[in-house]
């Protein structure tokens, strides 16, 4: 049967969203947060049925320094009586139509555990690194701690986003927040009580923790810093807390310098989370660190499509859709392109893995330059 996928009304979608919650026996705090106030409805239709809500929202971030736009696909929900029917799946298609339509190049998705995007050509682009360690284990990272900690409030979000904005500087993938983000952290919204902290030297913002206590936990929900003096001093606060919880959780895409600062005092668990689906093929290649000395011919595999496209990326950047009839410097898929163009696996990486073919070496040397490895980084609470 014919489907769509088009905007829904916050009543459908939380008609749907309601019902779920229900199913899954989810606690009621959760109940409260209304999902449309950071996501845009859609629904997936097959005929007249409205089968799947989703929501989703259009969102700046970006690629190796470069701006680009991001569909963001959130809470996607179907309704038990259309379950294993193949609904989601239906709706993979439907998702990359609407993003061409508005010209999004990228998607942003949340792997579930069964890897359901990953039959779609869709591959992880970022690690989610979380973190479990005594309190006290914290503490050591300073010998004494200077400048303040200022609990913020709803008035203090730009101080979050002067931080952020400094804080993902550094990273080769990543989103922009917006006020909106910043006022529903700092107004509890969630049902949660939030407490968010602020560090300050010398009257600046240089970094900030959001977190929750509960059950004698600590779990940290997000924070940002501009440099490692700030992250020693944001993971010493988190360790201060120690007469309240037995525990602190955290996460942070800074794996290297966590070790070196906590030891062997934490565990650390590794997986997959975010993935990345390039739309505009065009648009994932000239996200490159420095462009060729010549210029190389791509050919690239949508598996969505089934179909192959050519590219010339030119030696000032520039990228052009050539016929297929040339023979290729480089043959990969679109997740493989998306691993590139966000850093998660140099090339040479993904050859030992199969997942690029080097026609010749000119082109191998043409990808390393292009496309190094760098550290992306994207939280899942987005």
């Amino acid at each position: 049967m014919q489907t769509s996928y088009e905007p829904i009304s916050e009543e459908e979608f939380d008609r749907i969203y309601r019902s779920s919650l229900v199913k899954k026996r989810l606690r009621s705090q959760v109940e409260e947060l209304k999902l449309t106030q950071f996501f845009d409805p859609y629904g997936l239709f097959v005929g007249d049925e409205l089968r799947l809500v989703i929501g989703e929202t259009v969102v700046t971030g970006g690629v190796r320094d470069q701006e680009r736009q991001f569909l963001v696909v959130g809470q996607a929900i179907v309704p038990p009586e259309y379950r294993r029917q193949g609904t989601l799946r239906a709706a993979a298609s439907d998702i990359v139509d609407s993003c061409k339509q508005r010209d999004v190049p990228f998607a942003i998705l949340r792997e579930n555990k069964d890897g359901f995007y990953r039959q779609y050509g869709v591959r992880p682009v970022v690690d989610r690194r979380t973190w479990q360690c005594q309190p006290a284990e914290l503490l050591s990272v300073i010998d004494e701690y200077t400048g303040e900690f200022h609990e913020l409030h709803l008035k203090d979000w730009k101080q979050l986003q002067s931080i952020h904005s400094q804080y993902i500087d550094q990273f080769s993938l990543t989103l922009q927040r917006t006020e909106t983000h910043w006022r529903w952290i700092l107004s509890d919204d969630f049902g949660e009580s939030y407490r968010t902290t602020v560090w300050m030297k010398e009257g600046a913002p240089r970094g900030y923790v959001v977190y929750n206590v509960d059950d004698n936990q600590l779990v940290e929900i997000d924070s940002g810093y501009i440099d490692t003096e700030a992250l020693c001093h944001i993971l010493y606060y988190l360790g201060l807390h120690e007469p309240e919880c037995e525990t602190v959780v955290f996460e942070g895409p800074d794996r290297g310098r966590v070790f070196n600062l906590v030891g062997g005092g934490a565990e650390c668990r590794v997986s997959p989370e975010v993935c990345l689906m390039v739309v505009d093929v065009a648009s994932a290649l000239g996200c490159i660190a420095a462009p060729p000395t010549e210029s190389v011919l791509v050919s690239v595999s949508q598996q969505l499509e089934s179909e192959k496209e050519m590219f010339e990326i030119k030696n000032n950047g520039e990228v052009k859709r050539r016929p297929t009839v040339s023979d290729p410097d480089v043959s990969l898929n679109s997740g493989t392109l998306a691993q590139l163009a966000a850093g998660y696996r140099s090339p040479s990486e993904l050859n030992k893995f199969g997942d690029i073919k080097f026609e010749t070496k000119f082109g191998r040397k043409m990808f390393e330059r292009m496309f190094p490895k760098r550290l992306p980084f994207v939280r899942d609470n987005i």
